[in-house]
């Protein structure tokens, strides 16, 4: 396929609202030329809608797309149509086993190098003219076919090998015409003169009468159109009944209504639980205040003391009771502070704890004392930048 160099969107849509390169738009409008005594329908419903129109299936059903649909009850429409005296004009590249076995045919899809040449005939140009397909690698062949009901239309010269590729089954009272190489038929080819020559010999074959133009979104719609009784075929027949269609719409206003009125909260209003406040700062507050109006270092000192053995005990697991014990070696292992700090600290609670009355400057001696183990030991942050 041609590269993208220049933004060109080269993306093989077959749809005819398409003005991009591999888009059928430059086609749909010249059907009313290629057809003058013809009404060209465009169809958007499901295969068996068609009955709507009241042709009695005489008339011709056109569909380009790169693949086949699957469904076979949709095929059977189209294979009745054809029946009937209608014409149905199929050109894709990939097939279903199902199509294959009404036609009685085998096809072959493949993408070729850049190397391969590939080049379109038909078996009524007198002049043998040959059609070459430029920058597109994609390629398909009819590997087999019914000789007794099955006419040679056109072939496709693939290098050196000739094959079939455009047939003609007789069906019935009617005819179905498939072509393996619908790139033909998009933008890029059908504004070159040579190339719309060749599309415009293709459905001369087509008598006119009325035409319904499928695109692709015969293949989209059929296709996910699942099985009988789940959620597409269910929604499919709703669309296609006015009443069912506003009764959907209510069914979807009256949701969404109950979701709107019901969208409030229902539960009773938990009440907001504050977590525990932190008292630590006002005892320390009140503590301080009433030791400024009524001094008594002894209990103070007491007070501080048994703070600082009730802190190592939580940090270091250390009990008072191992105080008297080489408590300064076992504070200095588990705390990182010197050993010469642990010790003067272990003196000083010694000597306070063994002292009947303590003064102002033997409390602040110890409290010197145990600001300086708790900068060293950073037990509370202290001394951390």
């Amino acid at each position: 396929m041609m590269s993208c160099d220049s933004g060109v969107d080269w993306t093989p849509y077959y749809t005819s609202d398409k003005t991009t390169p591999y888009g059928t738009y430059v086609l749909r409008k010249e059907l009313d030329n290629i057809f003058e005594n013809s009404e060209i329908t465009d169809v958007k419903e499901v295969i068996a809608d068609l009955d709507k129109y009241g042709f009695d299936y005489d008339f011709r059903y056109i569909f380009i797309y790169d693949r086949m649909l699957q469904r076979e009850d949709a095929l059977d429409r189209l294979a009745r149509i054809a029946s009937y005296g209608g014409s149905v004009f199929i050109s894709t590249y990939e097939t279903s086993n199902a199509f294959n076995e009404i036609l009685e045919i085998e096809t072959e899809s493949y993408y070729t190098n850049n190397l391969t040449t590939q080049s379109l005939s038909l078996e009524n140009n007198s002049n043998n003219e040959k059609y070459t397909l430029k920058d597109y690698r994609r390629s398909a062949i009819i590997s087999n076919y019914n000789p007794y009901t099955t006419e040679v239309l056109g072939s496709i010269k693939i290098d050196d090998e000739i094959y079939p590729n455009f047939i003609r089954i007789r069906y019935g009272n009617g005819y179905i015409y498939y072509h393996s190489s619908p790139i033909i038929f998009t933008n890029y080819y059908m504004l070159e003169d040579d190339y719309y020559n060749y599309v415009t010999e293709v459905f001369s074959y087509i008598e006119d009468g009325n035409i319904l133009w499928a695109n692709h979104q015969f293949y989209n719609i059929n296709y996910e159109e699942k099985s009988e009784g789940d959620f597409f075929s269910a929604l499919s027949f709703i669309r296609r009944h006015d009443s069912l269609m506003n009764a959907l719409y209510l069914l979807i206003l009256m949701g969404l209504m109950y979701l709107i009125f019901n969208s409030k909260r229902r539960q009773r209003i938990l009440p907001i639980i504050f977590p525990y406040r932190n008292h630590t700062l006002d005892f320390a507050k009140t503590l301080a205040e009433l030791y400024r109006h009524h001094p008594d270092h002894q209990a103070m000192a007491q007070y501080r003391i048994n703070y600082f053995l009730e802190q190592i005990r939580t940090k270091y697991n250390i009990t008072s009771k191992d105080i008297e014990n080489d408590f300064a070696e076992t504070l200095s292992a588990k705390s990182a502070v010197d050993l010469s700090t642990c010790r003067e600290l272990t003196s000083i609670i010694q000597k306070i704890k063994n002292k009947n009355n303590i003064t102002k400057d033997d409390f602040f001696q110890l409290n010197h004392s145990i600001e300086k183990f708790n900068h060293q030991s950073k037990i509370y942050n202290y001394g951390k930048s």
